[in-house]
């Protein structure tokens, strides 16, 4: 079930596929047109060339790549002979409608050329065309919503104000530029990465217990009393002390798992492994030992021991209880561009833990559930979101930080706000139609965010070559109408890239194998023939330009190696 958009777009033709872009150079977005490719090339840094996209996509530049070796006519055998089949689909609306990145900024420039291709007649070269400028001028924005509002809820959840937090937090940022791994929140670049998670949670340490160095006397009392901590903490108001309380009630929690008395950890371990039956010794002699029957008697008639248990101690959370922290699973869902806990596909399928990792506990009466305030985790939540809005202001933007929900959710924000302002034009008029836009992965590994999949590929291939023929040969069929479809463009991601998917082709040949001579002098009568059948899709491996295939196989492989990689498809159609 993906998120669609119901909108009114001006767009000419009724909305037919984009007429071809008529020739010239068009000046890059983000390039100077004057610029040297010497000097814009950087091998460090994924990027386009210097050329524009029209030289690019012109027949004379695609026609040896759609039909090699020369363009000149279709694949042919050895002998000269034609191959029983060749197939070729080609997207020619994503072929006007690309952009290069002139950054590591591949997730907007698959935004932008979504948009050129399904709500601009002309391309990248209509006028309301959007280069990768755009979209990342969104991204920020979406970026900043999406900062402002985790750090609202640590700050709620911590039981200070949101000034005594921001002031916190300027002093870990602080901290952060002179610390001496030079590191910084959101990194410089794919040779100087960004700082690690242990690192910026040992700054936040640092931060605390050095500001309150002189304030511990205000803490006096037991550091094994969790309420005393809370009550000080909230009247306080103070981040740093607020957030060195917690760091001295987790080393108290270690010291007392770490103290743990001798009885009650020997009540646990007898109450845990408590026989079912009497103990082996009888403090009687041999002659007065009683038989079995007798002593099952005697146990049945003693009334059942209840099993000791010991109230489970939880981190107390400071500050009052907010609904958004009580009621909701551990991932807060935004409207707001760029955030996402979902899929993530997002930074979830970025492998990285979900915002809030509440847990909770159960008490021995069977009260509601209350879950854990995680404020390591609520903090590097805010850490992170800090240094993906960072990667988004370098000199070399970055879109690193943006998983698969992120830029289906800029995509959707793009449509609506960009065609509410066409539609509010006065030239609107009640002739133009209304579409619906959506975003959605229609090939990967099957999750629970992914309800419904054009086609699912196996996250573990089959040992039987049979069945796993068959499955591939499926989810090419697949791909393939859905790549035919009109008003579709599809987006590969693919080896930590995103890129749109220009074109699809495939070729069946024949392998002639001699099995040997069956004995009778005639090896003919043994020849077996079989299909060797070819399925690549025509991308891009780094940047955007379309100059590379890359097998299905290679591409169903990449897909099994983490559930984030896929196939998204943008649509639009009639509402």
């Amino acid at each position: 079930m993906s998120n669609s958009t119901v909108v009114r777009s001006r767009r000419a033709g009724g909305m037919a596929d984009a007429a071809p872009a008529p020739a010239g150079a068009v000046p890059s977005e983000g390039l100077p047109p004057d610029a040297d490719a010497g000097d814009l090339a950087l091998p460090a840094v994924e990027m386009d060339t210097a050329d524009d996209e029209e030289a690019s996509s012109s027949w004379e530049a695609l026609r040896s790549t759609l039909l090699p070796p020369d363009g000149a006519s279709l694949p042919t055998t050895a002998d000269g002979t034609f191959i029983p089949a060749f197939a070729l689909l080609v997207n020619g609306s994503a072929l006007n409608a690309w952009v290069k990145q002139p950054s590591p900024s591949c997730a907007a420039a698959v935004v932008a050329g979504a948009w050129n291709a399904l709500a601009c007649a002309g391309g990248r070269r209509d006028a309301r065309a959007m280069g990768v400028g755009d979209v990342l001028d969104t991204m920020a924005l979406g970026a900043e919503t999406n900062l402002a509002r985790r750090k609202a809820r640590f700050a709620r959840l911590l039981g200070v104000s949101s000034d005594a937090f921001d002031a916190f937090e300027r002093a870990v940022l602080e901290r952060i530029a002179s610390d001496p791994s030079g590191a910084t929140l959101g990194g410089r670049s794919k040779a100087d990465p960004a700082m690690r998670r242990g690192d910026a949670m040992r700054v936040v340490e640092e931060t605390a217990t050095s500001m309150t160095k002189g304030e511990t006397s205000s803490f006096a009392g037991d550091a094994d009393d969790v309420s005393s901590i809370e009550e000080t903490c909230h009247d306080a108001e103070d981040a740093f002390a607020a957030v060195a309380a917690l760091l001295r009630e987790e080393k108290a929690g270690k010291r007392r798992t770490k103290t743990k008395t001798p009885e009650r950890a020997s009540s646990e371990t007898s109450s845990e492994n408590e026989p079912a039956c009497v103990a082996d010794v009888d403090p009687r002699g041999a002659d007065e030992k009683k038989d079995a029957n007798e002593v099952a008697n005697e146990v049945a008639r003693q009334p059942k021991q209840k099993k000791k248990s010991f109230p489970k101690k939880t981190l107390t959370r400071l500050g009052p209880p907010s609904a958004a922290f009580l009621g909701a699973s551990s991932g807060i869902q935004s409207r707001n561009l760029g955030v996402s806990n979902d899929e993530n596909e997002s930074a979830s399928n970025d492998g990285d833990a979900s915002a809030s990792s509440a847990a909770s506990d159960d008490d021995d009466d069977g009260e509601k559930k209350i879950k854990k305030f995680d404020w390591r985790a609520e903090i590097w939540s805010v850490l992170k979101a800090r240094a993906g809005l960072e990667k988004l202001r370098r000199d070399k933007p970055s879109t690193a930080a943006f998983g698969n929900a992120e830029v289906m959710r800029v995509f959707r924000r793009l449509v609506e706000t960009r065609t509410n302002e066409t539609n509010s034009s006065p030239r609107a008029n009640e002739t133009e139609k209304s579409y619906v836009f959506s975003a959605r992965v229609a090939f990967g590994i099957k999750t629970k965010t992914r309800p419904s999949l054009e086609a699912a590929i196996a996250k573990h291939a089959s040992s039987d070559t049979d069945v796993e023929t068959t499955r591939a040969s499926h989810e090419w069929h697949a791909l393939r109408a859905l790549f035919a479809r009109p008003g579709v463009f599809l987006v590969s991601h693919h080896a930590n890239h995103y890129a749109p998917v220009y074109a699809l082709r495939e070729r069946r040949e024949e392998n002639a194998n001699n099995a040997g001579d069956d004995g009778d002098g005639d090896a003919s009568d043994s020849r077996e023939i079989r299909w060797r059948e070819t399925r690549e899709m025509l991308t891009a491996r780094r940047g955007q330009r379309p100059a590379v295939w890359i097998p299905w196989e290679e591409a169903r492989a990449t897909m099994r190696r983490w559930s984030g990689y896929g196939i998204m498809a943008f649509e639009r159609r009639e509402a």
